[in-house]
């Protein structure tokens, strides 16, 4: 089985730091997990015996650490990303995020 990842070590992409700015950043670790179980017959009692599928993928930038630093996902199962290929997606995520936790804020006063 052959996995491929969306950015290859070494490639630029965009993450947003503490300051909420898109910043650029160079991959400098991946790992790829992908589950893909079709379950144990007759055992639908206890979750992990259910039909499980999945992927993720984890990068560390060289920037903000490799091993002890930041991990940053790309889109997994539907949840939003955290690292992304240019800025103008990276500024999107950003607004979202921003606008969800306004949101929030309003709900939780």
């Amino acid at each position: 089985m052959i996995l491929e990842s969306t950015f290859d070590i070494g490639e630029c992409v965009w993450v947003r730091n503490n300051k909420d700015r898109p910043i650029p950043v160079t991959v400098g670790r991946v790992s790829v997990e992908v589950t893909d179980s079709p379950g144990v017959k007759g055992e639908e009692d206890w979750h992990n015996y259910k039909p499980q599928s999945g992927r993720r993928e984890q990068y560390m930038c060289n920037e903000t650490g490799i091993g002890s630093g930041c991990v940053y996902y790309a889109e997994n199962n539907g949840e939003e990303p955290s690292i992304f290929a240019n800025r103008y997606e990276c500024a999107q995520a950003i607004r979202r995020y921003n606008i969800a936790k306004e949101e929030y804020d309003e709900c939780s006063k």
